[in-house]
């Protein structure tokens, strides 16, 4: 009689255990969908705002680039250009209106602007001193005659586009100074070499983007 009742008492508290293990195993389950959900909530939140934030940010750069457009615009038409055809104030060089095709700009300039040389067919040669610190976006956009370029030791920056569908570009002497050139600045000039330091940025430029480089200097060769 006692083995029988030992029996039973084992068999309920066997029954009691396993359905507090099925009650845990549910609830664990419940508050691990609970977790799921919220966590996909706070993502698609996330990714909301991130995308308004982007886009918003997006509106803020083309309102941006609009008015500095503008006030490009505005400077090429009230100052004068000098004797050589550059239209240059404080330090910025705004526009090329001359008929040389070898340019030499001024030492003095620091920035030469969006556009500047932007689909110039006069010029085939450009030579930047070193007190040039930054060319910006689209500077030399689409000149078909541009054949050679050779910048000073000095220059920090090309912008976006600064040298695209340049046909022409064979060479392209670039400093050690270089910190950044955006893509796709001479990506499209498939017949040019970069010449640059070895280990520079600009040799790593070339060689990431898989274009013809080497580290010796090249002259200006009318052709």
């Amino acid at each position: 009689m006692k083995k029988a009742l030992f029996s039973a008492l084992a068999l309920s508290l066997a029954v009691t255990v396993s359905s507090c293990g099925l009650i845990g195993e549910k609830r664990e389950k419940k508050s691990e969908e609970k977790s799921v959900a919220e966590t996909t909530k706070s993502t698609e939140k996330q990714t909301e705002t991130t995308e308004a934030l982007d886009y918003e940010k997006f509106i803020e750069e083309e309102k941006s680039a609009v008015g500095i457009e503008d006030m490009i615009l505005e400077k090429r038409a009230s100052i004068k250009p000098d004797d050589n055809g550059f239209i240059i104030e404080d330090g910025i060089l705004y526009d090329y209106v001359g008929t040389e095709p070898k340019v030499i700009i001024p030492d003095g300039v620091e920035k030469i602007v969006f556009h500047a040389f932007w689909s110039n067919d006069v010029i085939e040669a450009v030579y930047i001193p070193s007190s040039v610190k930054s060319i910006e976006d689209s500077t030399f956009f689409s000149c078909p005659n541009l054949k050679f370029v050779q910048i000073d030791e000095g220059l920090e920056t090309i912008g976006v586009t600064a040298f695209t569908v340049c046909e022409s570009l064979k060479d392209a002497n670039l400093p050690e100074s270089l910190t950044k050139i955006e893509f796709p600045s001479f990506v499209s000039s498939e017949g040019c070499t970069i010449h640059a330091p070895v280990g520079s940025y600009a040799e790593k430029y070339a060689e990431g983007r898989r274009l013809k480089y080497d580290n010796t200097y090249v002259e200006y060769a009318n052709q």
